[in-house]
Formats: C-alpha cells, sequence, structure tokens
C-alpha cells in the first residue's frame, strides 16, 4: 500500500471517531489535514475505492460533492494495522520499567501537544491529533 494511501486510511479511521471533531470527509478535507494537492488525493481514493477499502457517498450538504467512507473492509484493514502497530510498540518497550513507559507517554503528549500549537498546521490535522490527548 502507498504511503499516501495508508495515510488516507488512517484520517479516514481517525475521522470516524466522534470525538475527532471530523464530519464532513470529501478530498479537499483530506488534501488539506494531510496537506496534499487535491488531485492526489483523488487519484488515491480512486485506487483505495477499486480495492473495496473505501466509497463514496452523495454529500447531503452539497450535492456537487461527495463524502469518503471506510467500508466494512477498509475498517478491518485499519483495525489489522493499528493492532500491528501496537504489538510492536509493545514489543519495543516490553523491557523498560513502567516510569520509563510513563516517561515515554508524557514526551509523546508534549509533541503531541507542540504539533496542535504548530501554526502551519491544518483545522482537520489539529482536530485528529487532538483526538485521545488529554488536556488538550
Amino acid at each position: 500500500m502507498l504511503a499516501v494511501s495508508g495515510a488516507l486510511l488512517a484520517a479516514l479511521a481517525w475521522s470516524g471517531h466522534a470525538a475527532a471533531g471530523i464530519h464532513d470527509r470529501n478530498v479537499h478535507l483530506l488534501a488539506d489535514t494531510l496537506h496534499l494537492d487535491a488531485s492526489t488525493v483523488t487519484r488515491q481514493i480512486a485506487a483505495l475505492e477499486d480495492s473495496g477499502l473505501v466509497e463514496r457517498r452523495p454529500d447531503p450538504q452539497d450535492r456537487r460533492s461527495s463524502t469518503i467512507e471506510l467500508t466494512p473492509r477498509g475498517r478491518q484493514t485499519m483495525e489489522g494495522v493499528e493492532r500491528v502497530r501496537r504489538e510492536r510498540m509493545e514489543a519495543l518497550v516490553r523491557h523498560w520499567s513502567e516510569e520509563e513507559r510513563v516517561t515515554l507517554g508524557s514526551t509523546l503528549h508534549r509533541l503531541n501537544v507542540a504539533l496542535l500549537e504548530y501554526g502551519g498546521m491544518s483545522d482537520g490535522l489539529r482536530e485528529t491529533l487532538s483526538y485521545g490527548c488529554p488536556g488538550t
């Protein structure tokens, strides 16, 4: 899977969480969130659609546009990716002390906060990063 396609799937998976605050998942929002050209996103969405991982639905607020949704297969794919990522991270820190794990978690939280405060970030990416980030 191309990196852009993986990033699109991840953005769609995150936007599926109500707390992420992203409700309109159209090509332009995805392009803005990922800092990509809309034509690049359109091509990648077509490939993901051909693979059965996403589907386009008419946008109820703008009939000229469509929203992009993960299919059950796309959701299952992302759940598998997230599971493998979690397992790898757990394996990497398996021999770390609890204190070291807590330090890593708090340091990553600080990084996410710094990214949220970075002025050049799109609103979509800011909302995505703030999901699950306590105190933001």
